[in-house]
């Protein structure tokens, strides 16, 4: 799937969306890729996402499920909330 595609089979739809993969590493969409995908069945739902920090496309494709699957790894350059800011260690 590619970014806005939607699929439905039966009572399953899937919607994928573009995430950003880091706003500081320097990465395109097109040099490193990553996919976000809405999964809906039955009135409930669940995102599952790539590699990614939190982004508009993310945000718009998680509002309102009831699960959100986020891959962040060691997203440093990206981690600015007042906890990581204090601290004063390596993860």
């Amino acid at each position: 799937m590619t970014n806005g595609q939607t699929y439905q089979y039966g009572e399953w739809h899937i919607t994928a969306a573009a995430v950003d993969h880091g706003h500081r590493l320097g990465l395109t969409h097109d040099e490193w890729p990553c996919l976000a995908y809405r999964i809906e069945r039955a009135g409930k739902s669940i995102v599952i996402s790539g590699d990614t920090v939190a982004c508009a496309n993310l945000i718009t494709l998680a509002q309102g499920a009831d699960v959100l699957v986020q891959c962040c790894f060691l997203a440093d350059a990206d981690l600015t909330t007042p906890a990581r800011r204090c601290c004063d260690y390596d993860i």
